[in-house]
C-alpha cells in the first residue's frame, strides 16, 4: 500500500514511520461532521472507543473522507524495542497471543497480585513444606509481574491506571513477603519455645514498612525525573531486583532467620539513600519548574 499523506498543514508531506509493507486498515466516513476536531497534527480520528488508541490519517476525495489506520499490532511492532533481562524477554514470548484477546494488563497484575497474597500466607504458615511453597509462589509472582507491562508495551493498551495499580501490587506483594516470613517465624518459636530478643514478626514488619516507603518514594521519583530517575542495576541481563528469583534457597537451606534479620537492617537502610535520592531529585527539579513559571508570566 502506498504511503499515507497527511491532511491539514502539513498536507503533502510524507509521514516517517508509514512505509509500504506496513499492513492498514482502510475504513470510510461519509460526512464530516462524524469526525472529531483535529490533534494536533496527527490528523483527524472517529469518534468511537475502539479507536482511541489508533493513530489514523486521512486524505480527503469529495464527500467521503478515506482512512488509513495504523493498527495496534503493527504500532507496537514498530515502537516496543526488545525488553533488556531474561525474566521480561520471556515474559513478552508468553504475553505475545494475548495481545489480540480480550486479556488487558491489569487482568495479568491481578494474577501477580493473587499468587503474591496466596505466597505470603503460605509464609505465615511457618512450616517448612509450606514456606517453600509460599517461597515458589513469590517467585512466580515476581516473574507475572512483567507480563503485564509487556502486554500494555506491545499491545498499546497502557494507562495511568494501570501504571499505579501495578506500583500498588509491587509494594503490597513485597511487604506481604517479609511480613509472612517474619510471622511464620514467631509461630515456629511458639511452637518450639525459642526466644527472640525481638519478636520476628516485628523484624519483617519493619523491612515491610521499610519497603513500602521505599515503593512510595521511588513512585515520586519516576513521576518527577521519569524512569530513568528509578533505573536498577543491570549485569548480564539481570537487574537487582531479580535477586527474588534466589529466595526458594533461602527457606530450602532454612536460613529464613538470618535472611529476616538481614532484611530487618538493610530495608530501612536503603530506604534512607532513597529518601537522599528523593531529596536530590525534588532540589533538582525545583529550579526548572521556576524557570517556566518565569517563562510563562513573560
Amino acid at each position: 500500500m502506498a504511503k499515507v499523506r497527511a491532511p491539514g498543514p502539513d498536507w503533502g508531506a510524507q509521514r516517517p514511520g508509514w512505509r509500504e509493507g506496513v499492513h492498514f486498515t482502510r475504513v470510510r466516513a461519509t460526512s464530516l461532521a462524524a469526525l472529531r476536531e483535529p490533534i494536533g497534527r496527527s490528523g483527524l480520528q472517529i469518534p468511537s472507543e475502539k479507536w482511541g488508541e489508533r493513530r489514523t490519517f486521512c486524505k480527503f476525495s469529495g464527500r467521503r473522507i478515506h482512512y488509513a489506520v495504523m493498527t495496534e499490532k503493527d504500532k507496537s511492532e514498530k515502537t516496543a524495542p526488545l525488553p533488556r533481562t531474561w525474566d521480561a524477554r520471556a515474559a513478552r514470548w508468553l504475553v505475545t497471543p494475548l495481545v489480540s484477546t480480550w486479556v488487558t494488563p491489569n487482568h495479568l497484575t491481578t494474577l501477580r497480585l493473587l499468587i503474591g497474597l496466596a505466597g505470603g500466607f503460605y509464609l505465615a504458615c511457618g512450616d517448612f513444606l509450606y514456606v517453600n511453597i509460599g517461597a515458589f509462589l513469590i517467585v512466580l509472582s515476581n516473574f507475572v509481574d512483567h507480563t503485564d507491562g509487556e502486554l500494555a508495551r506491545i499491545s498499546g493498551k497502557t494507562s495511568r491506571i494501570g501504571h499505579f495499580y501495578d506500583l500498588a501490587a509491587d509494594a503490597l506483594v513485597t511487604v506481604l513477603l517479609f511480613l509472612g516470613m517474619g510471622y511464620g517465624l514467631g509461630v515456629v518459636a511458639a511452637h518450639s519455645g525459642a526466644e527472640w530478643r525481638v519478636p520476628p514478626a516485628v523484624l519483617g514488619g519493619i523491612a515491610g514498612v521499610a519497603v513500602a516507603v521505599i515503593f512510595f518514594l521511588r513512585m515520586r521519583i519516576e513521576e518527577m525525573a521519569g524512569k530513568a530517575g528509578t533505573q536498577q542495576a543491570f549485569a548480564g541481563g539481570f537487574e537487582t531486583e531479580d535477586v527474588l528469583y534466589l529466595l526458594p534457597l533461602v527457606t530450602l537451606t532454612g536460613v529464613v532467620s538470618p535472611f529476616i534479620i538481614a532484611a530487618s537492617i538493610g530495608a530501612p537502610l536503603f530506604a534512607v539513600w532513597v529518601v537522599l535520592d528523593y531529596v536530590r531529585v525534588t532540589r533538582r527539579q525545583r529550579p526548572a519548574k521556576e524557570t517556566r513559571q518565569v517563562w510563562s508570566s513573560r
